[in-house]
């Protein structure tokens, strides 16, 4: 069982405005494999890496987790219909190990690091008390949405560890 940490990132207006490009441009890119998936049938994930990386990178010109992060979305997402055209709407961004950091700040706020296609940003994370001190444990993935002009972010984290506190 894992668990899963919910929060809202508070970025600076400039840092807002590199997040919201990122995310964006993170669902073109999903909808452009989306689309080379659907045409040409393809849905395995290493095949699909073959047909859009280097078209995808030279085009987005972002870096090379976020195309294999939006490969893996729609991967996923065909994984469930493929007898149509997923189309992404929303606009969130999954993240990575290395597309994420958190660390705590000496006054106990939450600091998260994330990348974006421009450069890296610093934002505090607005998380309950109670669950920072699952920080600690191994992220196994995050997405980031952008709802109502708000960041949420969902962070979910390895469940092993868990067990051995309650045995």
């Amino acid at each position: 069982m894992n668990f899963t940490i919910l929060g809202i990132l508070e970025p600076t207006v400039e840092d807002s405005s590199k997040l919201k490009n990122t995310i964006r441009i993170y669902r073109e890119v999903c909808n452009y494999i989306s689309t080379i998936a659907y045409d040409e049938g393809c849905f395995n994930s290493v095949a699909l890496h073959h047909l859009t990386y280097k078209e995808v990178r030279i085009k987005y010109d972002i870096p090379a987790n976020f195309v294999v992060r939006a490969r893996d979305k729609v991967v996923l997402t065909y994984k469930k219909n493929r007898k149509k055209l997923h189309v992404f709407k929303r606009l969130s961004i999954d993240l990575d190990n290395r597309l994420l950091s958190i660390s705590s700040s000496s006054n106990e706020e939450v600091v998260v690091s994330i990348a974006t296609i421009n450069k890296r940003i610093k934002s505090k994370l607005v998380i309950d008390t109670s669950q920072k001190e699952f920080l600690k444990y191994p992220i196994i993935k995050a997405r980031l949405t952008l709802e109502a002009e708000k960041y949420i972010m969902s962070i979910i984290v390895r469940s092993e560890h868990f067990i051995d506190k309650e045995e």
